[in-house]
């Protein structure tokens, strides 16, 4: 992984030791001769969460521990102005900046007006009108700054730059993280495959905060001390080269913050008025806080710059909470890269052939960066394994009766579960895993989703399409597994030919519970309410009854209206035949739900069609 994520990193800018890109929202403001000025906002001020100005390279200090230390030329405005949130907060802050300070005044040896913005920071005057004129606008201790001297940055100065580079290696020492420590003896890089001196540390890897992780978190790391024996001591982490380890962590945070999205950002909640079973149900999309150990994050990308430009990580994880503008941006990008998967697909863009996809699914419990599982391969299996996803996914709407839009990776988990840390994390992966590589969809998946399928309609909601969608595609890779004749397979809509009595059984159940409605009206615990359960495990213990009770439903029904419920039954009935199965296992009973759907689907799509003629009737 550490190979491709490090191939990633040299297509782009160059990495180097002791150095990062870091935003950097404000500026202290001083006189060649140290005079404060007062502060100014980089980047779009207008912005509520304003990042700043990205400045390319900046001079980095990593893993200091509890240590007294800072960063050189820039950091937080805490540290800066010994300004914090609290009472800790600002005897740290104290602590640190005389670490700074000393930094400027040893570089004052190749920029002078270092030494007297080095003395005015140090004034309290300086630094309480400073913060005042920082609260004025808004800013936080932890906003990131540095000096400007006479409308120069020395951020943007070469030879400060080059200062640092001859000086890292002592200043870095003075916090005791320096090379007293560094190994001895050159070994053979596992990136490059040249001798060097392994680097002791390993830059951290970033933005795993919504994964349950710390704002730096490691990758490759120590924890405790080594067990030594054979008069050996600890080695270092990995035979890395510095600039090895440099590339792949700067290109890992890149990838992570342009290509990676959680495989579970929000959670969508469904609510339904009591009583009202066929009501549509209210949606509401409320972002899913992050969960230790348990969140996930892909991180996707491909060897080709055009790939990389149009597929991402939401053409599995679309961004469904966007409303309005951004969810027709999003539909279309969506759209556009299916199209591009699908050309693919048929052999229409040869320019693309041999090019490869990348997937990392990373996560994070507090300092440790955790690999759950990686992909590589060729991008032909990548677009054979999306389109199929979508194509086993598709699936009416219970609505309209017409094909829906692909349901994101999100509604498919959560239909799993009422929330998202009730799924075990495993059963995510695997969901990733078989949407990326075709791999069948494991049976506790299948399982989970009926039992929360059972539970929403016996409480008088109407079946999630999503949940309907994962069981045919659960029912589809089973079928392909086994090699069993997929002329069988269910399909997006109702098949009213279906040979499996398990499909009949749910298709006649949703008949049965239509009867009682528009004989009855809403009558609270009707037939789905008190039977549904049984008839899904054990349908011939249950369907006698049933169907003997719907002679009272059909009398109460004027002739005509009669006459199609009867025709309706009847026809499903002789698709079962005389023998009702006995027991239905985890497949049969999903085949029962399904039918259960479909047909729903197929009585909303009638009543649309017939309210469309005679609206149309009327009006002609």
């Amino acid at each position: 992984m550490l190979h491709r994520v490090r191939e990633f990193g040299m297509k782009g800018a160059g990495s180097e030791p002791g150095f990062k890109p870091q935003d950097i929202r404000w500026v202290l403001v001083f006189t060649k001769a140290g005079e404060f000025l007062g502060v100014k906002e980089l980047g779009d001020a207008s912005q509520k969460n304003n990042p700043g100005q990205r400045f390319p390279k900046c001079p980095r200090i990593d893993r200091a521990g509890k240590a007294v230390w800072s960063q050189f030329l820039w950091d937080d405005l805490g540290t800066l102005l010994c300004w914090g949130k609290d009472e800790k907060e600002t005897i740290k802050a104290s602590a640190n900046q005389p670490f700074f300070l000393d930094r400027l005044r040893e570089a004052s040896s190749v920029l002078e007006a270092l030494d007297p913005c080095a003395r005015s920071l140090a004034q309290p005057e300086t630094a309480s009108l400073a913060i005042v004129q920082l609260k004025a606008a808004k800013a936080k201790s932890s906003h990131y700054a540095t000096i400007e001297i006479d409308g120069n940055l020395p951020l943007d100065s070469e030879d400060l730059l080059e200062w640092w580079r001859g000086n890292r290696e002592r200043i870095v020492g003075l916090i005791g993280k320096g090379p007293k420590k560094q190994s001895s003896g050159e070994m053979r890089c596992l990136l490059t495959g040249e001798l060097t001196l392994p680097a002791r540390i390993h830059p951290f890897i970033q933005r795993m905060t919504d994964v349950g992780g710390n704002a730096k978190s490691a990758l490759v790391s120590f924890n405790e001390a080594a067990y030594c024996s054979y008069g050996l001591g600890q080695s270092v982490n990995a035979a890395v080269s510095e600039q090895a380890a440099t590339a792949y962590a700067d290109a890992l945070n890149q990838l992570i913050s342009d290509r990676s999205r959680r495989l579970i950002s929000y959670r969508y909640i469904q609510t339904i008025r009591k009583g009202k079973p066929s009501a549509i149900p209210t949606a509401v999309w409320m972002q899913e806080p992050p969960t230790p150990g348990q969140d996930a994050k892909a991180v996707l990308w491909f060897d080709k710059y055009e790939v990389n430009e149009a597929l991402d990580t939401d053409i599995l994880l679309d961004p469904s909470p966007f409303e309005g503008a951004e969810r027709r941006e999003a539909s279309q990008a969506g759209l556009r890269g299916l199209q591009l998967l699908g050309a693919i697909r048929r052999g229409e863009r040869p320019d693309l052939v041999g090019a490869h996809y990348f997937c990392a699914i990373l996560s994070s419990a507090t300092s440790r960066v955790m690999v759950r599982d990686w992909q590589e391969g060729p991008l032909t299996q990548f677009a054979d394994a999306i389109l199929q996803w979508f194509s086993d996914l598709e699936i009416a709407d219970i609505q309209t009766g017409e094909k829906a839009r692909d349901p994101a990776f999100a509604l498919l988990v959560g239909a799993m579960a009422r929330k998202k840390k009730d799924v075990a994390p495993s059963l995510v992966l695997s969901l990733w895993l078989a949407a990326t590589q075709q791999r069948p969809i494991p049976d506790a998946i299948m399982a989970q989703v009926l039992k929360r399928l059972r539970i929403e309609i016996v409480t008088g909601e109407m079946p999630r399409r999503e949940a309907a969608a994962l069981l045919k595609a659960c029912l589809l890779r089973s079928a392909r597994r086994k090699g069993e004749n997929m002329e069988n397979d269910p399909q997006s809509t109702i098949r009213e030919d279906h040979p499996d009595p398990a499909y009949q059984c749910g298709r006649l159940m949703a008949a049965l519970a239509a009867l009682q409605k528009k004989a009855l009206g809403d009558v609270g615990a009707g037939v789905i309410q008190r039977y549904y359960s049984a008839a899904s495990a054990t349908p011939s213990l249950v369907f006698g009854r049933l169907i003997r009770n719907s002679q009272n439903h059909l009398d109460k029904l004027l002739p005509g209206l009669r006459s199609v419920f009867e025709g309706r039954i009847a026809s499903i009935a002789a698709r079962i035949g005389d023998q009702y199965p006995k027991s239905l296992g985890l497949e049969g009973q999903s085949m029962f739900a399904l039918g259960y759907y479909q047909q729903i689907a197929e009585n909303r799509r009638m009543q649309q069609i017939n309210k469309a003629k005679k609206e149309q009737q009327t009006n002609g």
